[in-house]
């Protein structure tokens, strides 16, 4: 079976290469936004 490597640059965006719109990117999650249950 053979991997195949992304690139590093695969998030980034380039207008001059680019077409359309850049797309939304979401923002990062925040663990301790997220209700979790508590163990008590």
């Amino acid at each position: 079976m053979d991997f195949i490597e992304h690139p590093e640059g695969i998030d980034d965006w380039d207008p001059a290469t680019e077409e359309g719109q850049q797309p939304p990117v979401p923002p990062a999650v925040n663990a301790s936004e997220i209700p979790t249950p508590s163990s008590t």
